[in-house]
C-alpha cells in the first residue's frame, strides 16, 4: 500500500530543474509524525508548491519569451492531484498518497519524489 503524504514531502516536476517541498497548512487537523496530512486539494499555485526552480518547457510563455532558455518556475496548478486514496478523507477531501500526480498547465507532471514519513500507509 502507498504511503500517506504529509507536509514537507519532496516533489518533482518533469519540466522543473529542482525539487520542491509540499506545503500543507495545519488547518486539516490530521497529523502523522507531527506533520499535517495532505489532500488532493493541496494544489494551490505559490502556496502548496512554490517553485521547481527553473522551468524548461517551451509551453511556458516565460520560457518561449526567453528564446527557449529555462525561466523561473511559477507552477500553474488549477486542478487537484489525481489518484488519491478515495477510501480515506479529511473533511470530505481525499488524502494524498505517494502515487498521486499533479499536472501543471504548461505540461509538467508533478510527482512525489520522497515522502516525509515512512511508517503509515493507506489503501490506494
Amino acid at each position: 500500500m502507498p504511503l500517506i503524504i504529509p507536509h514537507n514531502t519532496t516533489c518533482r516536476c518533469s519540466c522543473g530543474t529542482g525539487l520542491c517541498k509540499l506545503i500543507v497548512m495545519p488547518d486539516k487537523q490530521v497529523f502523522i509524525d507531527d506533520l499535517p496530512v495532505a489532500t488532493i486539494m493541496d494544489h494551490k499555485s505559490g502556496l502548496n508548491l512554490p517553485t521547481f526552480i527553473m522551468c524548461t518547457t517551451a509551453a511556458n510563455p516565460a520560457v518561449a519569451a526567453n528564446s527557449g532558455a529555462p525561466a523561473p518556475c511559477v507552477p500553474v496548478l488549477p486542478s487537484p492531484w489525481t489518484a488519491g486514496s478515495v477510501n480515506v478523507k479529511i473533511h470530505d477531501e481525499i488524502i494524498l498518497h505517494e502515487t498521486s500526480t499533479l499536472n501543471c498547465v504548461y505540461g509538467g507532471l508533478i510527482s512525489i519524489e520522497q515522502p516525509s514519513q515512512t511508517t503509515c500507509d493507506v489503501p490506494a
